[in-house]
């Protein structure tokens, strides 16, 4: 049976083309531009009085855990989120971050920010990367995820005694980009998904 290692897991990484951001200019003297600027601000007023940690729970093997978490910053990418303590989180390069088990590190969430406003305009290249693991990757529904990812598309596939899941989850004119990588019985998919749904963007 074939075992997946972390090294091999990040191999999956190369299909995947680099996405470039842009910005827009602000206009401070034109009223309807002014209120889109009052509604950006509560998103960062929020990121500036986060608590420092907050109380998670998610299921791991079948019993349900409440555990601390804590706030972390991404060095290369706008956002933050909160992080179990039997978690790692850290920059796998400069536009890509990671969580991973600290008893099992070979499985773990690969996070992306991606200035792409419509995640459909991903879907071949994270069939392309999820075909590497299984040519057979199924679309799975929305609507059996919870209800903040309502509006993600998911894809994923398995082979032997692993399984890659995909997000694509739609935030205002980006996309987050959810690659969990986790084994057959998806033990860490609850723990890493409760952690992804704190993520809040700067």
């Amino acid at each position: 049976m074939k075992k997946w290692n972390r090294s091999m897991w990040l191999s999956l990484v190369i299909p995947f083309a680099m996405l470039s951001g842009c910005s827009s200019d602000e206009e401070k003297a034109d009223p309807p531009a002014e209120a889109e600027e009052m509604k950006e601000v509560p998103s960062e007023e929020n990121e500036k009085i986060r608590l420092l940690e907050k109380q998670l729970t998610y299921k791991l093997d079948g019993q349900t855990n409440t555990e601390t978490a804590f706030l972390k910053n991404s060095d290369h990418q706008p956002y933050s989120l909160y992080v179990l303590q039997n978690f790692e989180f850290t920059a796998e390069e400069p536009q890509k971050d990671v969580i991973f088990s600290k008893q099992e590190d070979q499985y773990f969430m690969r996070i992306e920010v991606l200035s792409v406003k419509e995640p459909d305009s991903l879907i071949e290249e994270v069939n392309t990367a999820l075909s590497t693991v299984n040519p057979n990757v199924q679309e799975l529904p929305a609507s059996e995820a919870g209800a903040w990812l309502s509006n993600a598309r998911i894809f994923q596939s398995a082979a032997d005694d692993s399984t890659v899941t995909a997000y694509l989850i739609p935030s205002g004119n980006k996309t987050i980009k959810l690659t969990v990588f986790d084994n057959s019985k998806q033990r860490y998919q609850s723990a890493f998904l409760t952690m992804a749904e704190t993520l809040s963007l700067k």
